[in-house]
């Protein structure tokens, strides 16, 4: 009988900051291949839920399991071998070039002071080339715009090769063509590898047509988790996002504006 442990599973997890709950008695089961978004007004907690996913933000109730073993007993190593954050800005506190910053994402597969192979190496090339970055590998990583440093970011994470990737507004500083250009490389990663994403994101139309599920914070507490399907309904995201929408067929599936 085939293994059916999800890949990150909560069980009864609270999630907060000084008193403040984000999540009470949150249950998800995420399995490989999906494409998960994270939705909700500002301040519903959505970076702070991102982060317990990932094992950086202790829940204050609830286990978190990676593979059925809960992630606070896992080695960091195996935990950075495994999952992938994107954080919602970039630090570069000293000049490296593009391939360097992207060569990070090999680091915890590197064993003590071992410089990265010819492998390593291809697999960051490949990783640039997906985000449209190749023709920039030798360039200063502290002379980029704000969009190309995002896609270096997203490069980076790629080539660090995780089956779980953790994504922060991975769409911030990007123009309209590469927003679309990026959300649908990941997505076709996914789909490819069998790796999961999940995505904090601020747009109810990319999620809906680049996200099978959707864990939608409204606020208090109350989230509703699932296929994007049953959870993307104009109702529940008028009562989400505290604003009247309206509907409209696209030729991408149903799409939300503002009234």
């Amino acid at each position: 009988m085939a293994d059916r442990t999800p890949l990150l599973q909560t069980i009864d997890v609270d999630v907060g900051i000084d008193g403040h709950n984000f999540a009470r008695k949150l249950n998800l089961v995420i399995e490989p291949g999906q494409c998960w978004c994270i939705l909700g007004r500002n301040g519903a907690g959505k970076t702070t839920l991102l982060h317990t996913l990932a094992g950086l933000h202790k829940p204050t109730a609830g286990d978190i399991r990676l593979d059925g073993i809960p992630i606070g007993t896992l080695p960091r190593k195996h935990i950075a071998q495994q999952i992938g954050v994107l954080f919602q800005d970039q630090e570069d506190r000293f000049p490296a070039t593009v391939m360097e910053t992207v060569l990070q994402g090999r680091h915890p597969h590197l064993h003590g002071w071992q410089w990265e192979t010819p492998d390593d190496i291809t697999i960051a090339r490949q990783a640039l080339a997906q985000v449209d970055l190749d023709d920039l590998a030798e360039r200063n990583v502290l002379t980029l715009s704000g969009g190309e440093r995002q896609r270096a970011a997203i490069a980076t994470l790629l080539a660090q090769q995780p089956r779980l990737l953790l994504l922060d507004e991975p769409t911030n500083h990007l123009d309209l063509h590469h927003r679309i250009h990026i959300l649908q490389r990941l997505r076709t990663h996914c789909q490819q590898s069998g790796a999961t994403l999940i995505m904090v994101l601020h747009d109810i139309n990319l999620a809906a047509r680049f996200c099978d599920h959707a864990l939608l914070m409204s606020g208090n507490a109350r989230i509703h988790a699932g296929n994007c399907n049953d959870i993307l309904q104009t109702a529940t995201l008028e009562a989400a996002f505290n604003h009247p929408l309206v509907a409209v067929e696209t030729a991408h599936g149903r799409a939300w504006l503002p009234r």
